[in-house]
């Protein structure tokens, strides 16, 4: 009896409180980025967050620390429901993480420390939205 294996792909709706987080990390580099990206998908509310800081010894570190981060600014403005998501190839791809993905660039290649947390764009993104 032969089996075959059909590969099935399903879309997660997800709506509420949603959090997009990134590190950005590069070797040649002294400093990693983190960022994160807060919205609701049932009002017009964000929220979002770049900081720098060393760099650790992996960018899986970077991405845990952005999480981490993450979580605890959500915990501070009483955000206690939350999905989290990450870019990752299996889950969500990076398309659908810009914004958290530019803030932890941007923060990365600053040349002093920054540690940002507000509902508009930095100055020192040119463009968010």
């Amino acid at each position: 009896m032969a089996h075959s294996h059909t590969e099935t792909h399903v879309e997660l709706s997800v709506l509420g409180d949603i959090c997009q987080v990134d590190g950005a990390c590069k070797e040649i580099e002294c400093r990693a980025g983190l960022g994160w990206y807060y919205f609701n998908t049932n009002i017009p509310e964000k929220l979002m967050g770049g900081c720098n800081l060393r760099r650790g010894i992996s960018p899986l570190q970077a991405e845990l620390e952005a999480l981490i981060w993450a979580m605890q600014c959500m915990l501070r403005t009483g955000k206690l429901t939350m999905v989290f998501q990450t870019n990752c190839s299996d889950v969500i791809p990076r398309t659908e993480n810009t914004k958290a993905d530019k803030l932890a660039r941007s923060a990365r290649a600053l040349p002093t420390d920054v540690y940002y947390v507000n509902s508009v764009s930095p100055v020192w993104i040119s463009e968010l939205f």
